[in-house]
């Protein structure tokens, strides 16, 4: 084979190469995107959710449909008033700051600090952050309250309490120091 030749037969090889793989790219993108979107419609379940709010004692009356708008108008507003939400979607307050901690929960939305008594959200600042960091092990090892504060000693029970307040715990409830989580959602 000549050297022509052979530089001709690289260069065709390496089209079909990168189309080769540009085409496979595609497919397995298009693929993983309709999972994502497979995976996010099996999250938006009113039996789950239900059961979530259960957990925290709420009775839902919460619809489909206002779930799957509750989760399109908080996913780029981390700041809202609560109570013209809770009207607009014909559902009480506590409801829905037990959709929002679901959506955050489930990872559907970015968290967000609750100011009940403000009746509004707002982004969560550099103190409410490194706190979550500080403590975020321990939820998710669920561990208990004792053993927390224990571990990580001075000025915890005031830290969680006020994460707890700030409603930047979802799927966690503290009753008179018993931790209680709502555990794995499909339980």
């Amino acid at each position: 084979m000549r050297l022509k030749e052979f530089i001709i037969f690289i260069i065709i090889f390496t089209i079909i190469y990168v189309l080769f793989f540009k085409i496979y790219d595609h497919f397995a993108n298009k693929k993983a995107i309709e999972r994502g979107k497979l995976q996010e419609e099996n999250l938006f379940s009113l039996d789950k959710f239900n059961k979530f709010a259960t957990f925290y004692g709420i009775t839902s009356s919460i619809t489909l449909g206002s779930l799957r708008n509750l989760a399109f108008d908080l996913k780029n507003n981390l700041i809202i008033n609560l109570t013209p939400i809770a009207e607009k979607n014909n559902i009480s307050k506590d409801e829905l700051i037990i959709a929002i901690l679901y959506l955050e929960y489930t990872g559907l939305i970015k968290k967000r600090s609750i100011i009940y008594e403000n009746d509004v959200t707002a982004p969560i600042n550099e103190a409410e952050q490194s706190a979550l960091v500080k403590y975020s092990l321990y939820f998710s090892n669920k561990y208990d309250y004792h053993s927390i504060v224990q571990n990580v000693g001075l000025n915890a029970d005031k830290e969680i309490d006020y994460l707890y307040r700030r409603y930047l715990l979802p799927g966690v409830k503290i009753d008179n120091s018993i931790i209680s989580y709502v555990g794995d959602i499909n339980e």
